[in-house]
């Protein structure tokens, strides 16, 4: 799968959309798991941030396969999606004021993701990745369980929900741990 446009199932319209609700389901998302098993399961990427820190610099700049992103690219997507949706969505719940979140264009966001990550070293890009996913982790650990399967409107006029939202993104980090763990592996 290319890394730089995913299409199908895999894609990121795809597993964010399902973090929006269908006019049927309105009020609750449909994961019946505990709070603090979903965070269990989104904590993951921390772990593996502490794998990748000692990547050397140079394996952080190779293509983890031709036409692919490099190391640093794909750190630069899930930190700046992390980011992203931390300022536009998480934050503002916390604080309770209005989403900023909307549909955007993906490979626009993607493009800039990876000029992010090639633009930083590796080390760097583990910090913020750190940074931002613990900034999340320690937003909704605080959140109550109505505020964490609450439905709350997105700029577009969807509605958005932290509980459908976790999972998704939980697959989304796993699909790309994988795909860097692969490389990590081939490159030793």
């Amino acid at each position: 799968m290319n890394a730089r446009r995913r299409k199908g199932p895999a894609s990121f319209t795809a597993w964010y959309g399902q973090a929006r609700l269908t006019k049927e389901d309105k009020t609750m998302g449909n994961d019946v798991r505990s709070k603090a098993e979903l965070l269990a399961d989104f904590h993951g990427l921390l772990a593996f941030a502490e794998e990748i820190r000692s990547v050397d610099e140079r394996t952080w700049d190779k293509p983890m396969a031709p036409g692919k992103w490099t190391l640093k690219e794909v750190v630069g997507h899930l930190l700046l999606w992390d980011q992203y949706f931390y300022e536009a969505a998480v934050g503002k719940i916390a604080e309770g004021k209005p989403l900023m979140l909307k549909h955007l264009d993906f490979d626009a966001f993607n493009a800039r993701a990876a000029q992010y990550g090639r633009d930083q070293s590796g080390g760097k890009l583990v910090e913020e990745l750190v940074l931002w996913r613990s900034r999340i982790i320690d937003t909704l650990e605080a959140l109550p369980e109505t505020e964490f399967r609450r439905s709350f409107p997105d700029l577009d006029g969807k509605p958005f929900v932290i509980s459908r939202y976790i999972p998704d993104f939980v697959w989304h980090d796993r699909h790309h741990m994988k795909q860097i763990r692969e490389f990590l592996k081939s490159s030793s």
